[in-house]
């Protein structure tokens, strides 16, 4: 009986008259500028965004596109542009006309009231549904993160990153119930943007703000997606909706992992996050896993070429350089953008980056949806995943002292081999057991944690540290003992 909480509890949007005057003298202004350089071009149509203005321009024949591109810095000056260049769109998609953005001199913003009310009316189009804002037509642009699968948000400080992913979280808390949708979210700024959201039936865990216990999380997550997949494989069925469909209630709900800043895990333990991050984006897609990862440092030690990869949606706000924005989108503009949630947006299904203006969900909209969600818990407490908490506080289920149960099947055969020949390193045992990279890897990662080799040293090899198999039993027992004391 989940009762979603009401749109009359969010800010009601500020509309401003728009002056269409200003826009007939600005079109005489860009079509006079480039007459000057010997461009003859008619502007045929003016759309009026949110906070961009689009002119399209009709050039004539002959006319390179690369002449108006270059004019972008002289057109800015004629028109008085507030940011310090236009951006232009050569062309725009659809049509056989150039594109002139500039800013809109009376703003109007998107709110999240007016998003939600339109998705309310098309809810069950989407799965997943992500608010994102309006478009230069002032279009509704909402899209599916289950389609998607994976989104990458980046873009410079105080660019309405944060605000963004507060607006997403806020349109799925108030289209899904706790038992659709699960999150895990994960704020190594010691939980500064998302500590109000701790409390809310949707969480499986309170925020995370460790970095430690982010690796524990997302090992968890991977076994969580492993379990899934066994379970998807019994009842023979290929994603999560034919599965909870087939059981006849919603036995598995989507888990979406939001990380707030990417910069600073991968400052700390950046190969582990990695790896696991890949992984999780390869496979997360069919039994409901999925990733929104945000950093307002986009380079290419934070958005790795292993990440993008494996996440094809993107969110790219105001940015400093042609090469960040290159980062983010593979292609140039985020450095022409306005800032206050002005954003370019592609996925899969958009050949080029779309300009949105994004949805403005204040403090005090996310805090009413919050206090409107925690009243149905009434006197009781979250229930949070039992799993989850232990896996973070323990580490992961693998028994790190080299017990047997985690063991490959064929570490016995390695074992010796290593003592025999006193040599350790993956690429000695793929070639001795004929074996993969991936699996000679884990053999000697168990080996160390069985303590019978040393830890990699830089360029030297590893020392081997026993002489018999049977060394390891006894460490073991010692292990025991010392924790037992």
């Amino acid at each position: 009986n989940w009762q979603f909480p009401e749109v009359e509890i969010l800010q009601k949007p500020e509309i401003k008259e728009q002056d269409k005057e200003v826009y007939k003298d600005k079109a005489k202004v860009i079509e006079a500028t480039l007459k000057n350089f010997g461009i003859d071009a008619k502007v045929v149509a003016v759309a009026i965004g949110p906070t961009v203005l689009r002119f399209s321009l009709s050039i004539s024949v002959g006319v390179k596109v690369s002449r108006i591109k270059n004019l972008s810095n002289d057109l800015a000056l004629a028109l008085a542009s507030q940011s310090s260049s236009v951006r232009i769109e050569a062309p725009i998609p659809g049509t056989s006309y150039v594109g002139i953005e500039i800013p809109n001199p009376t703003p109007n913003y998107v709110y999240a009231r007016e998003m939600i009310k339109r998705l309310r009316k098309e809810k069950d189009k989407y799965e997943l549904p992500l608010i994102l804002g309006k478009d230069i037509t002032a279009k509704t642009q909402i899209r599916d993160l289950a389609k998607i699968p994976h989104l990458l948000v980046a873009g410079a400080t105080g660019t309405g990153k944060s605000v963004a992913i507060n607006s997403l979280l806020t349109g799925l808390l108030m289209t899904k119930s706790p038992d659709e949708v699960k999150f895990i979210l994960i704020d190594p700024k010691m939980g500064v943007e998302m500590a109000i959201y701790n409390g809310i039936p949707h969480l499986l865990n309170p925020v995370i703000t460790d970095p430690e216990a982010v690796i524990n999380a997302l090992q968890w997550t991977i076994d969580e997606m492993m379990r899934r997949y066994r379970q998807l494989k019994q009842l023979r069925v290929k994603k999560l909706t034919e599965y909870n469909k087939k059981v006849g209630y919603l036995a598995m709900p989507y888990i979406i992992v939001v990380i707030d800043e990417m910069a600073d895990l991968m400052l700390t333990s950046g190969v582990e996050v990695e790896t696991k991050i890949q992984r999780l984006a390869q496979m997360g897609r069919a039994v409901g896993i999925h990733l929104i990862l945000a950093t307002q440092k986009p380079t290419v030690n934070v958005i790795t070429g292993l990440i993008k990869s494996n996440i094809p949606g993107r969110m790219a706000f105001a940015v400093s350089t042609n090469m960040d924005s290159r980062v983010i989108l593979d292609e140039s503009g985020a450095e022409t953008l306005l800032g206050n949630g002005d954003m370019l947006y592609k996925d899969q299904t958009t050949p080029k980056a779309l300009r949105i203006q994004g949805t403005n969900t204040t403090t005090e909209d996310s805090e009413a949806v919050i206090a409107s969600i925690k009243e149905q818990l009434a006197e009781e407490e979250p229930s949070y995943s039992s799993d989850l908490t232990e896996a973070i506080e323990k580490g992961p289920q693998d028994d790190i002292k080299g017990g047997s149960k985690e063991r490959d099947p064929e570490f016995e055969k390695a074992l010796a081999i290593v003592i025999s020949t006193q040599k350790a390193s993956a690429s000695f045992l793929q070639r001795k057991m004929r074996i993969g990279y991936n699996k000679a890897a884990r053999i000697i990662e168990q080996l160390q944690q069985a303590g019978a080799i040393g830890p990699q040293d830089g360029s030297k090899p590893r020392k081997v540290l026993i002489t018999s198999p049977d060394q390891i039993s006894d460490k073991l027992k010692e292990d025991d003992s010392e924790a037992s004391e």
